[in-house]
C-alpha cells in the first residue's frame, strides 16, 4: 500500500528585499541668459522623480531627474522684483544586495532629505543634495503545505492551525491626474507662476466590478505673482481629488486593499483664463506610480506529526516564511516649538505659507508597542 500525503499549496506576495539608501548629489545651477542675476536666494526647492528601474542579479539601479526650482532678487535693483528659474538635471545610482534576483518585482521611491544652497555668484549656485531611495522587492512564492497522511492503517494524525492577513496580490500602475484650480476670491489674477508643491494625500482603495481603484487627493500649493500694478507674491493651497485603476485580479471575498507606495513623477501648472478673461485659473497635469497590496484572513491547517503502529513516520519540518499583515492604522503627532529666521534672514513681518515635512530615521517594537524617531522639517515662507 503507498503512502500518499495531502497538500494545501499556498501563494504569498512576500518582501524580499527592503532597504533605505542616502545618496549624495551635487549639481552647479546657471541661471538661464535671460534671466537677471541673482542677488538674494529666497528658496530652493529639489523634487526627484524616478523616471525608470532596472534590476539584475545583486543589484538595483534606479534614475531620473531632480526638478530644481529656485526663487530669489536680482542683484541690481532695477531687477529687485522676485524671479524664478528652474533646472531639472539628470541622476542615477545604484543599490547591492546579494539576495536581488532580475524576476523580483521592484519599487522605488525617493525623497529629498537635505540640501544646501551656495551662491557662487550672479550666474551659479552650488547644490549638494542627500536623497533618501526607499527600496523594496517582493516575489510570488508559492508553498506546498502537508495537510493530511493517507496509505497506512490505524494511522494517527496531529494538525495546528494559523489564522492571519495574508498578502495574495501586489499591484502596481500609473495615475494620471488633470484638472484646474481656481485662484481663490480675494486675490489678484496670476502674471508669472514663480512655484508650486504638490503631495499625495488621503489614499485609499477600493475593490469595485472594474477591478481595484485607487482614490487619493493631490494637494497643491501655487506661488505666483499678481498681475497689476504692485505685482505682489501671492500664494494659495487647493486641492484636485482622482482615481486610478491598479488592476483587476482574482476575486477573493473580504480582501483588504490598501496603498504601499505613492510616488510623484510629474507635475506641471501653468495659466489659464477663467470664463471672464481673467488670468485666475492654473491647468494642473500630475502623474504619479503607485503600488497597492491585497490582503486577505486566511486559516493554514498544516500536519504537525504522524504516528502509524505498523510503519514508522517521519515528519520533515522546515520553516517557511509566511507574512502576515497584524495592523493597519493611522495616528497623529502633535508638537509645538519656536523658529526663528536664521541670522541672514530679515525679521518676519507676514507669513505666507508654512508646510512641515516629517522625517522618520528609525522604528523599534517593544513590549507591544511601536516607538517612531525623526524630525519635522519645516519651511516658512
Amino acid at each position: 500500500m503507498s503512502v500518499e500525503t495531502t497538500c494545501a499549496r499556498v501563494e504569498s506576495a512576500r518582501i524580499a528585499v527592503a532597504a533605505t539608501q542616502r545618496n549624495l548629489m551635487e549639481h552647479d545651477l546657471i541661471v538661464p541668459d535671460v534671466k537677471p542675476d541673482m542677488g538674494r536666494i529666497l528658496h530652493v526647492d529639489a523634487c526627484p522623480r524616478i523616471t525608470h528601474v532596472e534590476t539584475s542579479a545583486g543589484m538595483v539601479t534606479a534614475g531620473g531627474i531632480i526638478e530644481y526650482n529656485v526663487i530669489y532678487r536680482g542683484e541690481k535693483p532695477e531687477d529687485g522684483k522676485v524671479t524664478r528659474f528652474t533646472s531639472t538635471p539628470a541622476f542615477t545610482f545604484s543599490y547591492e544586495n546579494p539576495e536581488i534576483l532580475p524576476d523580483l518585482l521592484c519599487s522605488v521611491a525617493c525623497e529629498t532629505e537635505h540640501l544646501e544652497a551656495d551662491l557662487k555668484n550672479g550666474r551659479k549656485l552650488s547644490i549638494s543634495l542627500i536623497v533618501s531611495a526607499n527600496i523594496r522587492l517582493s516575489r510570488s512564492t508559492a508553498l506546498e503545505i502537508p495537510v493530511d497522511v493517507t496509505g497506512l492503517e490505524e494511522i494517527q494524525t496531529l494538525t495546528g492551525s494559523l489564522t492571519g492577513n495574508s498578502c495574495f496580490a501586489v499591484l502596481q500602475n500609473k495615475a494620471d491626474i488633470q484638472g484646474q484650480v481656481p485662484v481663490p476670491n480675494g486675490k489678484p489674477a496670476a502674471r508669472d507662476l514663480l512655484y508650486h508643491r504638490a503631495r499625495i494625500k488621503n489614499c485609499q482603495c477600493d475593490e469595485t466590478v472594474e477591478g481595484v481603484v485607487m482614490n487619493g487627493v493631490l494637494d497643491l500649493v501655487v506661488f505666483y505673482v499678481s498681475d497689476d500694478e504692485d505685482s505682489s507674491f501671492q500664494v494659495f493651497e487647493s486641492e484636485i481629488s482622482f482615481s486610478a485603476t491598479a488592476g483587476d485580479p482574482a476575486r477573493i471575498e473580504k480582501a483588504l486593499w490598501f496603498v504601499s507606495s505613492v510616488q510623484l513623477e510629474q507635475v506641471s501648472c501653468s495659466i489659464g483664463e477663467d470664463s471672464d478673461g481673467d488670468t485666475r485659473m492654473i491647468q494642473v497635469e500630475a502623474s504619479a506610480f503607485f503600488e497597492v497590496e491585497g490582503y486577505a484572513q486566511r486559516t493554514l491547517v498544516y500536519l504537525e506529526d504522524a504516528y502509524s503502529l505498523s510503519s514508522p513516520i517521519q515528519v520533515k519540518k522546515e520553516q517557511a516564511p509566511l507574512e502576515m499583515l497584524h495592523h493597519t492604522g493611522h495616528f497623529q503627532i502633535s508638537g509645538r516649538d519656536l523658529l526663528s529666521p536664521g541670522k541672514d534672514m530679515p525679521e518676519i513681518s507676514e507669513v505666507l505659507h508654512a508646510w512641515c515635512i516629517p522625517m522618520i530615521t528609525s522604528s523599534e517594537i517593544t513590549d507591544g508597542r511601536l516607538s517612531l524617531e525623526g524630525y519635522f522639517e519645516v519651511v516658512t515662507v
